[in-house]
């Protein structure tokens, strides 16, 4: 068994990267001491890029999801390096830190003062605290029935099942999910397959069938204290302070700032409505409008309004009604496709392969069924109605897994998470309204701390905290995989290290 660690981070990705980045501002400061001793425990080979990033994973066409996109692999290149730059920064000041790869911690136990991480092979290793940082890891298995199915990532794996179809013929491929993974998927198929409708097809299936928008220019900066001052007479702070900060008051602000450049009065309307409004319409025609609405680098007041308010919303969001967390709920897959749209540059690829009957998109509100044959090696794809009956669409090759995994902390596929979940360390996070119950996926914790709150609070004897960060929290904070959310995880966390040091 290894030396008592002072802190034990499971996962090496983008969260653990901005903790330690944490960690060494505050020993530098002098806020903790130089005598710490970390391990960080990764599942993969790679350090401070997680999935998206990950050059290992990611194709050089894949592009991020911002108005002024990089290159994702690229960038990854980078941050292996910068992860390592920090490891090394930490060790200067006299910390001690270990960084194990191809671990896989599949259970943490309380230990007398800390905890007794076990990994899959069955090596014992002990912590005063722990963080988990597992992001994305924590819920993207997918179980499939047919063979054929595939998953986005690595992106070359996924390019060589279908290059051995289109040497034979042409390939039919059905990506679930429309958002930014499957972008990801048609716009990096189309880039090593081109767009000849005769090799290669591929439907996007989801239950809206709704595409995401298109960045215009980089918004500007939102002064939300300017505007909460503006629109609620007194400050972001003093609505916090005195919980008077619900779903309606940041709705207001954000109708303001959509429309304040437009008419001289924001028009009655909901944010529901005009959510519903932006996505309206056939995908290939409204993927026009949007190219041409958002040409030349055009400032468009509504990404301005949704992207600059979704920090300030998912700040309030743990303060919420259990009502308004549901309402958000409601709306939250829109606001995303709004708030976080697609790359011009992907949504060109999109507008040709339109253009050229490579792509098109289905949707499936009332669901969606497939059945595969072994002898034949394909997919039946049937779209149900509101009466449940089904409609047959189509048959094809392969299935791409491109839509947001199940989150809910039961149906995790770390086996981690399960553990935790079972043992009562672990627990999920709800919202209660009109006799109905929801699950908002991920694991409760101290919205203030990011310390996870257990099952029962009988539980929580001992000094040793368990943390967790990034999307682990996303049914406290809605942009938990976001990088600005992972580096205000960090900062919480660590604060609150400083604090149990200083009562150590």
């Amino acid at each position: 068994m290894d030396m008592f660690e002072s802190l034990a981070i499971v996962g090496g990705g983008q969260s653990a990267k901005y903790l330690l980045l944490g960690i060494a501002h505050a020993v530098v400061a002098g806020r903790l001491p130089s005598t710490l001793t970390i391990g960080i425990y990764e599942q993969g080979h790679g350090w401070g890029t997680g999935l998206a990033w990950c050059p290992d994973n990611v194709s050089d066409v894949h592009v991020s999801s911002l108005a002024t996109p990089s290159r994702r692999a690229e960038v990854g290149r980078g941050e292996l390096k910068r992860f390592e730059q920090i490891v090394a920064f930490l060790v200067s000041l006299g910390v001690s830190v270990t960084s194990r790869s191809a671990t896989l911690i599949s259970s943490v136990e309380r230990a007398g003062q800390g905890w007794t991480l076990r990994s899959d092979k069955g090596a014992l290793y002990q912590a005063r605290h722990v963080v988990l940082a597992i992001g994305h890891s924590a819920f993207a298995e997918q179980r499939f029935v047919g063979q054929a199915h595939l998953r986005p990532w690595p992106f070359r794996t996924l390019c060589e099942r279908v290059q051995a179809r289109v040497a034979t013929g042409r390939a039919d491929v059905l990506v679930l999910g429309s958002y930014l993974t499957a972008v990801d998927v048609v716009a990096g198929l189309d880039a090593n397959f081109g767009t000849d409708p005769a090799r290669l097809r591929m439907s996007v299936l989801s239950g809206s069938g709704e595409l995401p928008k298109v960045w215009g220019a980089p918004p500007p900066a939102l002064d939300v204290d300017t505007l909460s001052r503006r629109v609620l007479s007194d400050t972001v702070l003093q609505r916090c302070a005195g919980n008077r900060f619900g779903l309606d008051e940041i709705e207001r602000m954000i109708l303001q700032v959509a429309f304040e450049g437009g008419t001289e009065a924001v028009p009655e309307t909901s944010l529901e409505a005009e959510l519903r409004r932006l996505c309206a319409g056939e995908s290939a025609e409204r993927l026009k409008r949007d190219l041409q609405e958002t040409a030349g680098g055009a400032v468009i007041a509504w990404q301005t309004a949704l992207f600059g308010g979704l920090p300030l919303l998912s700040e309030a969001f743990a303060d919420f009604t259990d009502r308004d967390k549901l309402r958000f709920l409601s709306i939250r897959s829109r606001y995303y496709r709004a708030a976080m749209p697609m790359a011009r540059e992907n949504a060109l690829r999109l507008d040709a392969l339109f253009d050229r009957g490579v792509l098109c998109t289905l949707a499936a509100p009332a669901g969606y069924q497939l059945d595969y044959s072994n002898e034949r090696r394909v997919h039946s794809l049937s779209l149900a109605d509101e009466s449940g009956r089904s409609r047959h669409v189509g048959e094809f090759d392969f299935v791409v897994a491109a839509a947001g995994s199940d989150t809910r902390l039961a149906h995790s596929a770390s086996p981690l998470l399960r553990q935790l979940y079972d043992s009562g360390l672990a627990c999920g996070v709800y919202a209660h309204d009109a006799g109905r119950s929801v699950e908002l996926g991920g694991v409760r914790v101290n919205a203030r701390t990011c310390e996870m709150l257990p099952a029962r609070a009988s539980l929580e004897a001992g000094a040793g905290r368990l943390f967790a960060m990034g999307p682990l929290l996303i049914g406290t904070f809605p942009d938990a995989q976001s990088v600005g959310h992972i580096a205000r995880d960090a900062e919480r966390i660590v604060e609150r290290l400083v604090v149990l040091n200083i009562k150590d």
